[in-house]
């Protein structure tokens, strides 16, 4: 299943492996990669940048749902738990690599309700958007995607409730 493809071509998503395994993959217009997992059976690519660099998510554990974000080669970004989504990777020379996704606040909870908090993943830290911006009345639940100039598409809603907001979060 593809997920996503960059600009300049490459594309990302998650295969099924002959053993059963589903694993994160790069295409690169000439050939498919296995990216891996980082020690589960499910690992997916959910965003690709021009350099090839992948963010996706993976299973740690085989058999759990805890997941963890990665980059490149089913490398770790960040901390194991809780689980978390990688949804885009900046694509420009000082954006690349920059993660952004969202961070589920309640790993060990099996019930249809959780909070998150969104995320960038950048000089081998994750760092909660929230603390980033001036205090607000809102929180920023889940990071969408990051552009060349840095900027972070963000949103306060979460899937099941009834509005929600998009803020674009510029550097300075």
């Amino acid at each position: 299943m593809t997920l996503a493809v960059s600009p300049g071509g490459y594309v990302t998503g998650e295969s099924q492996a002959a053993d059963g395994t589903r694993r994160a993959f790069l295409w690169d217009g000439r050939s498919m990669r296995d990216l891996g997992s980082l020690g589960g059976e499910y690992a997916q690519g959910q965003a690709v940048n021009d350099k090839g660099v992948v963010a996706g998510l993976s299973e740690q554990v085989p058999a759990t749902t805890r997941s963890t974000p990665f980059s490149g080669t089913a490398r770790h970004a960040g901390p194991g738990h809780p689980p978390r989504a990688a949804l885009d990777v900046g694509n420009r020379r000082e954006r690349s690599g920059m993660i952004v996704g969202n961070v589920y606040n309640k790993p060990d909870y099996n019930g249809d309700h959780y909070d998150t908090f969104a995320y960038v993943f950048r000089d081998g830290r994750m760092w909660n958007l929230n603390e980033l911006i001036p205090p607000s009345t809102f929180a920023l639940l889940i990071s969408l995607g990051i552009n060349d100039a840095g900027q972070i598409l963000c949103t306060d809603g979460q899937v099941g409730q009834q509005r929600a907001h998009g803020y674009l979060l510029t550097p300075r």
